[in-house]
């Protein structure tokens, strides 16, 4: 017991040393006006003392009152390895090290998990509330376990960081509830059970002889005097002890767990395949936007990489989600025979600007776009008889040509006669007497 009250007295000096310290050199940087690198190293390592010394202490505290090993145990290494880690990324400036610095940020965030579900421990709730605690654990560690995979591999996923929000409110609402339920209707109430003595220690009464006798019928070796005894005890036992629980509420734990990690794993599997096709096409110059956590839209800019190759279109049928591609102004433009490969997309928006190389045949691959939306075709070598293949678009609404001197009036009032739902907005000024739209087409703005 002296060993672990000086433990936990060198624990208390180290967190009042760290207060101390920060309190100084507060003090030095307002008085004299210098707060230099030295002072910065300093100051961090001592709030990083501060912080490995509370959680220790919680550990500590579940460990002194014997409540949970399992997780007390691990928190003090965690802490330790935790501290140790820091000193390295401070004064030996491993803070330029990136896997370092993620072993840092991950050690510190299992710290003050198994601390504070440790701390837990000790406001045990009686047996029908217990799942008010397995609620908090599960979230306490779910919660650490995504963040740590999140920050290993560079996952910024939309759904992933909202499942974090969502398990956050969990553990912070259960940790909360869990001391006020533990106050309001106490920890679970002993059980009475009787306990079997088979022998008893007596004194006679008659001669004062004392001796170890069976229970029931006695008689005494000095007096002979005959007695009977009988003895009833009973005795107080835990109504269910810290992490002990039926089979059934394991396997309905089991379950939540497998299934909330094969949701996590395939999320996690799909984010980094799709991480991949976003560095290709980053590759090649392109911008790449996501919303929830998908890719919806790649746009191809002028100048910002390597021409546009047939591998980076094949990387297109990859993103099932994907709604809007453009291409702006390729170099060199977007062919005819790469329009092929465009053939099947789910897309609902394209747009090809200053595409010199694309012509009618290129315009024939856009008929199995059966999902197009909007079409945006500027400065194509395109004539009328390329938007013959544009009237098996039944879904199409707008329709943009801008520059595009091959189409004539006759060939746009044919295209609006086939498709009488679409807005055909056209730039060349031949086409005014013709179109109801405006003569001069506003181009659909790329995301950025």
């Amino acid at each position: 017991m002296t060993g672990r009250w000086s433990l936990k007295r060198i624990l208390l000096y180290s967190l009042i040393g760290a207060l101390v310290l920060c309190a100084l050199l507060g003090i030095y940087a307002f008085v004299f006006g210098r707060f230099g690198e030295t002072e910065i190293k300093i100051l961090a390592t001592t709030l990083g003392m501060c912080f490995y010394s509370m959680t220790a202490m919680a550990c500590f505290t579940a460990l002194e009152k014997r409540r949970s090993k399992v997780l007390a145990l691990p928190g003090l290494g965690t802490c330790a390895a935790g501290m140790l880690v820091l000193l390295g990324v401070i004064w030996l400036e491993a803070y330029e090290d990136e896997w370092t610095i993620k072993l840092a940020a991950i050690l510190a965030m299992f710290a003050f998990s198994l601390a504070q579900a440790s701390l837990l421990t000790l406001a045990q709730l009686e047996r029908k509330l217990a799942w008010v605690s397995w609620i908090a654990y599960g979230s306490i560690f779910w919660l650490v376990i995504q963040l740590s995979v999140m920050i290993v591999w560079d996952i910024d996923d939309e759904w992933l960081i909202r499942a974090a929000g969502v398990l956050g409110i969990l553990d912070g609402c259960a940790s909360l509830t869990i001391p006020i339920l533990f106050k309001l209707r106490g920890g679970p109430k002993p059980a009475v059970i009787p306990e079997a003595y088979s022998w008893i220690e007596l004194i006679c009464p008659r001669c004062g002889h004392q001796g170890e006798f069976a229970i029931g019928a006695i008689k005494c070796p000095q007096c002979a005097l005959k007695m009977h005894v009988d003895v009833e005890a009973m005795v107080e036992i835990a109504e269910n002890p810290p992490f002990q629980f039926s089979l059934r509420s394991l396997l309905l734990v089991t379950l939540i767990a497998a299934v909330g990690l094969s949701l996590f794993t395939s999320r996690v599997k799909t984010f980094r395949a799709q991480q991949r096709i976003v560095e290709r096409f980053e590759e090649a110059g392109a911008y790449v936007n996501r919303q929830h956590g998908t890719i919806v839209s790649v746009s191809f800019h002028s100048g910002g990489g390597p021409a546009i190759s047939d591998e980076h279109l094949l990387l297109l049928k990859e993103l099932p989600h994907l709604e809007r591609v453009y291409f702006e102004s390729g170099t060199p433009p977007i062919t005819d025979r790469q329009m092929a490969l465009l053939e099947g997309l789910p897309i609902k928006n394209l747009t090809v600007r200053n595409s010199t190389r694309l012509t009618d045949d290129g315009l024939a691959h856009l008929a199995g776009l059966t999902s197009l939306e909007t079409l945006h075709l500027e400065g194509c070598q395109i004539t009328d008889e390329g938007l013959k293949h544009l009237e098996k678009l039944s879904n199409l609404k707008e329709l943009y040509l801008v520059h595009d001197s091959g189409v004539s009036a006759a060939g746009v009032a044919r295209l609006k006669q086939a498709l009488p739902r679409t807005q055909v907005l056209a730039s060349a000024l031949e086409l005014d007497p013709l179109l109801e739209e405006p003569a001069e087409a506003a181009s659909p703005e790329v995301p950025q």
